[in-house]
């Protein structure tokens, strides 16, 4: 999720091969690499990881809809 909200999907991995390769490919790039040290800040910067209160607001919903999901298995409810 981290990858995906900068902006570098391509670095994520489905399965332990692919993560093998994928780390593999990029070591043996050092332009790139070099290019994702230089990027990598900025990227951070600008994504929503660092919007706090969209953050915020996010993650609030995650635990309220997990809560509810929660409260429901109890009761035998649906959410």
């Amino acid at each position: 999720s981290l990858l995906h909200a900068v902006g570098l999907d391509e670095l994520v991995a489905s399965s332990p091969a692919q993560y093998i390769q994928v780390a593999a490919d990029l070591a043996t790039d050092a332009a790139r690499l070099d290019g994702l040290h230089l990027t990598l800040r900025e990227r951070m910067l600008k994504s929503g990881l660092c919007d706090k209160v969209s953050f915020a607001a996010r993650f609030e919903s995650g635990i309220r809809h997990m809560w509810r999901e929660w409260c429901a298995s109890r009761s035998g409810a649906t959410p």
